[in-house]
């Protein structure tokens, strides 16, 4: 007995028996069926030599599961395809789950959830029938329950997720309902729901389930915010979303169009992904490109003063702008067969009232020199047309890169140093502010820590005004987890410090000099 006998049993004994049942994609260990937003997916497991070896069982021994997974999710973009298109989902990635249990032990092993065959495949047969006879009556009337759009999204709309024994309508990949991963399925649903009958949803309640997607990937202080193609991802994701519901939308006002059209995120600059693990031709550039020679003399022009190889500072008023010069990773760069010439550009503002650690970094007169990720404000710069290679924030010519931190660059810092403008920026809804700033992030969510700070900053209101937005922060804070609520307390508190000491209080007029 081994695995390829055991494949051979598969297709004769199950894969004809859910060919009537309208599946129609087959692999050696799996098969797919598609309905409509819904591609239903029956694995059989099977196990490495180390594995089997540790459960004590045959490498051709199987687990049997049955999924659902909703197309259009989130992963979409990295599940295998067929050649025209139709998602072939692994088990693993699928929304819904379910594990199907031996109803006794017919195989001897004790293990339920473990179809055994023993080496000399005895109990091949027997075992067979049971995972058949599980299919017909658990697997496929299971995946029946997925028949019905809306009472999906009316039970994953509930104020709580259903418990583990309320199988069929709990998320397997979503660990909670505030979390990023839920706000993107309901957003998913919901839009499917609405395509499917326009009047059985309101657009802006599909718009309401973007917003908060979207709020979950502007916060720089989480732990996903740690490179441009994270922030890249996410943009894509909010683009496809409001792409499906674009008709029914309004966007925001001309006032706030300070970037390229091609950069803002319904542009061309977004109408396709980067392919990764294609093979590169070589380019003909030899020579690596050179902030100090190429970029910095642009920003010198521009009143930029201080200068390293990969950053340059200007100070303005209470703030200090940045930018950042990044050369592709190397890991990025081979992961994607990318040229070595490509670079990003990042753009940043740092508020010292709201430093972090007081061991930030100064120049040798004492005054703070951020690095970008210390920045409280951040933005990637992306050429008017995009690069050969790479995605939307990659740069491959010194020239396209001058001509960004020309125009685009000093328009986003001409909005930030007016502070009525930013803060009605930031009074929009998340998804708003996405359309026309894609790769901005550190603002956070409506009710967010971050916008809190930046709130408080940017108001020019009496400091008893200002202390409502200490509030907001310190109620941010106390809703976050134990470690990180403490951080953020902390923090708080050297804000609020500083605030005593430039204006003498918190709840009185500033006192004149």
């Amino acid at each position: 007995m081994d695995s390829k006998t055991v494949n051979k049993l598969i297709r004769s004994e199950v894969w004809t028996v859910l060919r009537r049942k309208g599946f129609s994609k087959f692999d050696n260990r799996n098969a797919w069926r598609h309905r409509g937003p819904f591609v239903d997916v029956i694995n059989f497991e099977s196990f490495s030599s180390y594995r089997a070896d540790y459960i004590g069982c045959t490498t051709f021994s199987f687990a049997l599961h049955a999924g659902v997974y909703i197309r259009g999710c989130r992963a979409e973009f990295h599940i295998r395809k067929d050649r025209n298109g139709l998602a072939m989902p692994d088990w693993g990635t699928c929304t819904f789950q379910r594990n199907l249990k031996k109803r006794s032990l017919v195989d001897g092993f004790e293990d339920d959830f473990l179809f055994y065959i023993d080496p000399k495949g005895e109990t091949a047969s027997v075992v067979f029938r049971e995972a058949v006879a599980l299919l017909e009556e658990d697997a496929l009337p299971w995946l029946t329950t997925f028949n019905d759009l809306g009472q999906i999204v009316q039970a994953i709309s509930a104020e709580q997720l259903p418990s583990d024994g309320e199988q069929a309508f709990r998320p397997q990949l979503v660990s909670a309902r505030s979390s990023k991963g839920y706000a993107d399925l309901l957003a998913t649903l919901k839009i499917h729901r609405y395509l499917q009958d326009p009047e059985s949803v309101n657009p802006f309640a599909c718009l309401y389930e973007i917003n908060r997607a979207a709020a979950f990937n502007l916060d720089i202080f989480e732990s996903v915010f740690t490179s441009a193609q994270s922030v890249e991802f996410d943009a894509y994701r909010c683009r496809e979303l409001l792409q499906q519901i674009r008709q029914s939308i309004e966007t925001a006002p001309d006032s706030f169009e300070t970037l390229n059209k091609d950069c803002q995120l319904l542009g061309a600059n977004w109408s396709t992904r980067p392919q990764s693990g294609i093979k590169r031709t070589s380019s003909a550039r030899t020579s690596a490109i050179s902030a100090r020679d190429h970029l910095w003399p642009q920003l010198r022009a521009s009143g930029f003063s201080e200068f390293t190889d990969r950053l340059a500072h200007r100070p303005v008023g209470d703030k200090i702008e940045v930018v950042s010069f990044d050369p592709i990773a190397p890991t990025e760069r081979r992961a994607n067969a990318y040229p070595s010439e490509l670079f990003r550009i990042g753009l940043g503002i740092y508020w010292p009232i709201l430093a972090r650690f007081d061991s930030e970094r100064k120049n040798k007169r004492g005054a703070p020199r951020p690095k970008f990720d210390e920045c409280h404000l951040r933005m990637w710069l992306m050429p008017s047309s995009r690069a050969a290679l790479g995605g939307p924030t990659c740069f491959d010519a010194p020239q396209a890169a001058v001509e960004a931190l020309r125009d685009d660059a000093e328009n986003w810092f001409n909005l930030c140093r007016n502070p009525q403008s930013l803060l009605q920026l930031l009074d929009m809804p998340e998804w708003q502010i996405l359309l026309h700033y894609p790769t901005m992030c550190g603002y956070g969510s409506a009710i967010s820590f971050p916008r809190s700070l930046l709130r408080l900053v940017l108001s020019e209101q009496s400091l008893a005004s200002r202390k409502v937005f200490f509030e907001d922060a310190r109620n941010a804070a106390n809703q976050q987890v134990e470690q990180r609520r403490t951080n953020l307390l902390e923090w708080l508190e050297k804000v609020e410090n500083r605030f005593r000491a430039l204006h003498g209080g918190l709840t009185s007029e500033p006192t004149l000099p």
